[in-house]
């Protein structure tokens, strides 16, 4: 792999008998991913779908065209503090120190143990479509029996947007179904700021409060992998698994770059966002503004630029929002905090700029990470490095820095012969520049230079004896630990002393 994808890193972790018991790889594609798309991270061990029963970890994110795509990959021994730790330490050396602003998965102490050690500046939240499957389970009496509960329940989760309210209605929603004593209800309550919404509305999720990118690309991975694929077959149908998926990406990418952007019959606002942004984002924003003629807004207090209004939606007319506009600097909130959720404008706040005959979006509103440059870089920008910084490190980032350049650029010259044949005519000059530079500054300093590896940098162990994959092995009755399971090749039928499995497939590989 390394071979093909110099930016491609893996880092494994070994018990003290030399098997290998966490794994984890991220190609040069994932890594440049998470540059741009890297503000939430959805996360999920329920797949294990391979001959070693190991949970498979996928960490994954959308892109400007809501599409999932994978930032990296694990194979777990177990899953426990320590290989979480491992694993989220690992996956954040691998992505130059970058902390995700938010990270998805379901209710797991272990978990969130590992997220509070390894990720202490992220924002943790809980999957709503897992607190709702044990919800069903934990609470079968009421949500079989009441339709009301399942509407109270789904309005302490989404509707409030102050802590008192949301407080005031879950102790309405205890009394009402006396379920002041239930134990799984007292634990969620612990867990409040995880998952209410009150809690998590100025916390930017991408419009994302579940799993199920996770749950959807476990559905893609069940049409690949089966539990009778071996480590080599498993990691070659999961590069086919990847190689689809970002065909996919391609194909929106040149067809969005091929269509003809009609704006005629659009407002000026709309006008400005179809330019912008990717059609499927852009459909979203269309639909959002299309609210607005069902949104009354009442002018509350205007204290020099600054304005204030109540905004309400006609069919929720229990729920009003605030809104505050500033006409000198253009500065608009609403409490509701959608476009701090989500990165979208939400209806509130576009219909008290249409009331004040603001017919274009402030910059400030509109998230690049949304729009067709999402991955342009800026021109003139340069990656920082200092004197005291680790060389590796340094040169690791100049060279990230220049793929995501040269990326669109290599992309959509490959579709044309001229683009393509000035592209080669321009690499040569260049070349030749790169090569004066080299040559002036570094002169007698080759030998060093050689030494450094940017392909794996991050991972600084010898594996070269690791002995193979670790064997789960499977609890007695009674609860008495047990040694770990051998496998085949550890153990002959004469009981000889286990010969050391080659590492030839794990290198070749990596």
């Amino acid at each position: 792999m390394r071979v093909k994808d110099p930016l491609f890193v893996y880092d494994m972790q070994l018990d003290d008998e030399g098997m290998i018991t966490n794994i984890f790889w991220a190609d040069g594609k994932g890594r440049a991913d998470y540059e741009v798309f890297g503000d939430v991270v959805t996360f999920d061990t329920t797949f294990r779908t391979n001959k070693y029963d190991r949970p498979f970890a996928p960490l994954l994110r959308i892109n400007n065209h809501g599409q999932t795509i994978v930032f990296g990959v694990a194979l777990l021994y177990q899953e426990n503090v320590e290989s979480f730790v491992w694993l989220f330490q690992t996956f954040i050396g691998v992505m130059n120190g970058k902390h995700p602003t938010t990270i998805l998965n379901d209710q797991s102490a272990a978990m969130a143990k590992a997220i509070m050690i390894a990720l202490p500046t992220t924002h943790h939240r809980l999957c709503i479509w897992h607190i709702y499957q044990n919800a069903a389970k934990h609470l079968a009496h009421v949500f079989s029996g009441m339709r009301s509960f399942a509407i109270a329940f789904q309005q302490v989760i989404y509707d409030y947007e102050d802590e008192a309210s949301f407080l005031e209605a879950w102790e309405n929603l205890l009394e009402k179904y006396n379920l002041r004593e239930n134990p799984w209800l007292l634990k969620l309550f612990e867990e409040r700021k995880k998952w209410a919404m009150v809690y998590g509305r100025h916390i930017f999720c991408g419009n994302m409060m579940s799993t199920q990118r996770s749950k959807s690309f476990n559905s893609v991975l069940r049409n690949y992998l089966t539990s009778k694929l071996g480590v080599a077959r498993f990691f070659e149908q999961f590069e086919r698994v990847l190689a689809d998926r970002r065909y996919a990406e391609l194909q929106e990418d040149y067809k969005m770059m091929d269509q003809s952007i009609s704006s005629k019959e659009l407002c000026l606002i709309l006008r400005q966002m179809v330019q912008l942004y990717t059609p499927s984002i852009f459909q979203k924003l269309k639909d959002e503004y299309g609210k607005i003629l069902y949104v009354m807004v009442e002018l509350l207090s205007e204290e020099n630029t600054l304005k204030t209004y109540k905004a309400v939606h006609v069919d929720a007319s229990c729920y009003a929002s605030l809104v505050t506009f500033d006409c000198s600097t253009e500065t608009i909130e609403c409490s509701c905090k959608k476009f701090e959720f989500c990165g979208i404008p939400c209806m509130h706040m576009l219909r008290v700029l249409d009331v004040n005959q603001k017919f274009m979006l402030p910059d400030k509103y509109i998230m690049k990470r949304w729009t067709r440059k999402a991955r342009d870089m800026d021109t003139c920008i340069f990656v920082s490095t200092t004197a005291e910084e680790d060389p590796r490190v340094a040169k690791n980032k100049r060279y990230m820095d220049m793929c995501h350049r040269y990326q669109k650029l290599i992309s959509e010259a490959s579709e044309y012969e001229e683009a393509y044949k000035e592209v080669v005519r321009h690499y040569f000059v260049l070349d030749g520049k790169v090569k004066d530079i080299v040559k002036m500054s570094h002169l007698g300093k080759e030998e060093y230079l050689s030494t450094i590896d940017i392909s794996n940098q991050n991972s600084s162990h010898d594996y070269h004896g690791a002995r193979g994959l670790a064997i789960k092995c499977k609890a007695r009755c009674g609860g008495r630990s047990v040694k770990r399971i051998k496998g085949p090749l550890e153990q002959s039928k004469k009981k000889k002393k286990p010969t050391p499995v080659s590492d030839t497939f794990f290198f070749n590989w990596f």
